[in-house]
Formats: structure tokens, C-alpha cells, sequence
């Protein structure tokens, strides 16, 4: 019985042992309630000195911001333009998994982007109509992945995707595409259950009057003709422009959105060679995702009428057509065919009047009823 942390049992089988005062201290930490971040997230604050009352506030507060309320802003990253698209990049929050629920905090449910232009936004309330929403990506429990969003120009054709961490967006109408060298206002920004179900807003990030690069205009098409000449109508002809030759000072390579092909009356064999004015150009059907034709009808010309017609282009980056073909391809319109006349095997006259003259009436009648004044001949004497 010397030792008295012996354990003893009676004879009526009570057992006892002493309790005394304790003589383990434990060392013990508790790391993860104690950081100050967990891998980067705020942690609890909690430490061995927190009252009860305090580590209980301090869970409620915690799970206020990283589950409860919005999320945290993206952070701001750059926006780089081209000649065919604007990027802009950001930094996601950092993120911790919940072993409890397999969760990520903060929460992030959706990645999205607001695009609207400039010039409809100068208020920065981002209500204009003209306003469209990108969804970049879309969360169940995992971290989100993307980081740059890359508008691509309108005249480029493609479906939006994610591919690694750039989500490439090609507008699908005209209300959901830029136009080159045009400002735009973006903001991007997390959605969770306290934003989109709750009172809570989305906290933003922005990059304001972003626009795609000035970019050059095509080089002069090649191989014009004239074709399928009528009287007042031709078929002009030439060659689709190189990837090189669609934008000559940039490495683009937009699609050719229209051609204009320039007409321009030389000499005329009709009302003794007046020209009328022919020298409106005449365009192309307009392309946006697909090149314009590189042929046009020409029509309302004049017949017997010489022309000369040379064609220039525009890429979809500029509002400029380039410089013209040249030289200029002349050609002619034909004369109208003459008239075809009908041959006759003799000649009937119908209706006729007669002309006579009644005995004894001392005149003539047309009709052989009504005396008319008579006709007088006379005769000269030959004098002398």
C-alpha cells in the first residue's frame, strides 16, 4: 500500500484508488485551431487561452465569411488586347477542403463575367440593355480551375470552351460579340449560395475601356475579269486573298468581310457617245464568319459602253477597304439585237374611198352621192 497510485479492490469487492492532484500537464497544440491560415485561408484564431464563449464566436464568424457569406473578390490580374481578341486574367481565392463535408471555403459555385461597352457604361452601373453575362465555369465542391478569359473578335467562328485554365468565348449573335477597336468594360466575379439564393452581392473586379488593337487593311486582290458581258450586265471575277495578304501590317488573319468593286464608264456609242454616270462601286454580300464572295454580278449598265472595274477588300478588324487591284480590267457591254421585221406577199387595202366623177353633175363625189365643187382644168394658150 506504499504506493499510492496502487488500484484496490476490498473484500466486498469496492474498488478504490486516489485521485490526488494531477501530476501529467499536457503539451499538447492545436495547430489547425490555432493558425493563423489554413493553407492559406484564415484560420480560427482559436488558441489554448480562448474562452469557450470566444471560441464559439469565433467558429460562428468564420463560418459567416468562408461559407455563409460572399465570397471573397478575384484578384485583379491584367487585361493584354490583340488585334483579335482582349484577355483579361485573375487570381482565384485561396481555397481549403473541409474534411467534415468535402467542401471548399470559401465557397465558389460559379465563375462569371459582365461585358458591356464602354460608352453604354459611363456610369459604371452596369445596367445598360446591351450588358451580356459569360458563365466561365461552373462548381459543385471543387476548387475552380480558370483564370483567364479570352473574348475572341466576331468575324472569328468557334464555340466557347475551357481549355486548361483560359476560357475562349465567340459570341453567338451580334448582341454578344465585340467589334474591333471598340471599348469595352468587363468585371468578373465568384457567385456562391449567399449570392445567388441570398440578400448577399458579388464582389468585383474590373478592367474598363479595354479594346481590341488597330489593325492593317488587305492587300489589293489579284486575277480580276470580267465574264458573262450582256447589255447591261457583267460577271466580275478575282482571287481569295492569302492569309498573309488579309492583313498586311499585323499577323491576323481575319476573314475578308466585304469587297467593292469600283465601275467607271470609259466611252459610249450611244446619243453620240454621252456618258451617264457608272461610277458607284458596287459591294458583296457582307461576311462575318465566313469570307464574302470573291465575285459580284455587276448590273444597271448601259448597253454598247465601255468600263473599267477594279476590286479592293476589308477584313473584319478594320472599318477601311485596302488599296485597289490594279491595273484597271476594261471591257465592253454588247448592243441590243435589232428588231426582227415580218415579210408580207402583198398588200390589202380595206375601207378604201373612191373618187368619181357623175355625167352631168358638174362636179365629183367621194361617196357617189354628194356632189362636191367641181374641178376646173384649165388650159394655157401658147402665145405667139
Amino acid at each position: 500500500m506504499g504506493n499510492t497510485f496502487n488500484f484496490r479492490v476490498s473484500t466486498t469487492g469496492v474498488a478504490t484508488f486516489p485521485i490526488g492532484v494531477p501530476t501529467f500537464t499536457s503539451n499538447q497544440a492545436y495547430p489547425e485551431l490555432g493558425r493563423v491560415a489554413y493553407s492559406s485561408t484564415t484560420g480560427l484564431g482559436v488558441t489554448q487561452n480562448t474562452t469557450p464563449r470566444e471560441a464559439i464566436s469565433k467558429v460562428d464568424a468564420w463560418i459567416d465569411t468562408y461559407l455563409l457569406d460572399a465570397q471573397p473578390a478575384l484578384g485583379l490580374g491584367i487585361a493584354t488586347p490583340s488585334v483579335e481578341n482582349l484577355t483579361v486574367t485573375w487570381v482565384n481565392p485561396p481555397q481549403k477542403k473541409l474534411a467534415f463535408t468535402g467542401a471548399f471555403v470559401p465557397q465558389i459555385t460559379i465563375l462569371k463575367a459582365d461585358i458591356v461597352p464602354s460608352a453604354n457604361n459611363l456610369a459604371q452601373d452596369w445596367a445598360h440593355a446591351s450588358k451580356w453575362t459569360v458563365i466561365i465555369q461552373t462548381l459543385a465542391t471543387t476548387t475552380p480551375t480558370a483564370t483567364t478569359l479570352r473574348i475572341v473578335l466576331n468575324f472569328a467562328s468557334g464555340t466557347s470552351n475551357l481549355a486548361g485554365y483560359v476560357y475562349s468565348f465567340f459570341g453567338t449573335t451580334t448582341a454578344t460579340r465585340i467589334v474591333a477597336a471598340t471599348n469595352y468594360d468587363i468585371r468578373l466575379y465568384a457567385e456562391n449560395k449567399a449570392t445567388i439564393s441570398g440578400d448577399k452581392a458579388p464582389r468585383y473586379i474590373s478592367y474598363l475601356n479595354q479594346a481590341t488593337l488597330s489593325s492593317g487593311v488587305p492587300a489589293a486582290p489579284t486575277g480580276l475579269s470580267a465574264t458573262s458581258i450582256t447589255t447591261t450586265s457583267a460577271s466580275a471575277n478575282w482571287n481569295d486573298l492569302s492569309d498573309a495578304d488579309r492583313d498586311i501590317t499585323t499577323d491576323a488573319t481575319p476573314v475578308i468581310s466585304q469587297y467593292q468593286v469600283n465601275v467607271a464608264a470609259t466611252t459610249s456609242v450611244r446619243f453620240g457617245g454621252a456618258l451617264t454616270n457608272h461610277t458607284t462601286p458596287q459591294l458583296t454580300a457582307l461576311g462575318t464568319t465566313l469570307d464574302s464572295p470573291s465575285e459580284l454580278s455587276l448590273t444597271t449598265l448601259n448597253p454598247g459602253t465601255s468600263y473599267n472595274i477594279a476590286v479592293q477588300a476589308k477584313n473584319a478588324l478594320n472599318v477601311s477597304f485596302g488599296v485597289a487591284s490594279t491595273p484597271p480590267v476594261p471591257f465592253t457591254t454588247t448592243l441590243p439585237t435589232a428588231p426582227a421585221y415580218a415579210s408580207s406577199t402583198g398588200l390589202t387595202l380595206t375601207n378604201q374611198g373612191s373618187l368619181t366623177y357623175p355625167t352631168g353633175a358638174g362636179g365629183f363625189t367621194l361617196d357617189g352621192v354628194t356632189t362636191r365643187t367641181p374641178i376646173k382644168v384649165g388650159r394655157r394658150n401658147k402665145q405667139g
